[in-house]
């Protein structure tokens, strides 16, 4: 019955994932956010459990103990692929230049395709929504959380020898 209970968490990923990109396809961009892929991912899982575990008879609570952890980590896995393609300013460089007709573009061209603007103030935008910083006077100044975050950053740099990343 445990390999059910695995198949019941693989099958709230392929909701997920179906819910997902409806959603994105429907929302604008402004909503397309942590917050409601968070929530389709709840929605897709619960989704398959309820589904799922009413179609075959087993209760919650024989099969969440299995199957939750199994769609956390497929769930977790798919986020960071999701930001990855989303948030990326390597793979949106790689991206154009592999879809250019020579497949190599002079930097100026590369800046046609993603303004160094438009990436800071996407940036700056994504830190405001997540209250590491506010905008007051058109100066952008830390948030209390901000500046753990940032000591936290700088800490991990110091420990694993990393210069300015980014």
């Amino acid at each position: 019955m445990t390999l059910a209970y695995v198949f019941i968490g693989i099958a709230g990923l392929a909701a997920f994932l179906l819910l997902h990109l409806i959603l994105w396809r429907l929302l604008p961009p402004p909503e397309k956010n942590v917050v409601a892929l968070t929530l389709s991912a709840c929605a897709g899982y619960g989704m398959a459990a309820a589904g799922i575990g009413l179609w075959y008879g087993v209760s919650w609570s024989a099969h969440v103990p299995v199957s939750a952890p199994v769609f956390l980590f497929l769930a977790v896995t798919y986020f960071h692929f999701y930001f990855g393609v989303d948030r990326s300013v390597s793979l949106r460089t790689l991206g154009a230049l592999a879809l250019s007709p020579c497949r190599r573009l002079t930097l100026a061209e590369l800046e046609d395709v993603y303004p160094k603007e438009e990436m800071i103030h996407r940036r700056l935008g994504i830190m405001v929504e997540y209250g590491w910083l506010v905008e007051k006077d058109g100066c952008f100044d830390c948030t209390i959380r901000g500046r753990r975050l940032a000591r936290i950053a700088q800490m991990g740099r110091r420990v694993y020898g990393l210069d300015t990343t980014g």
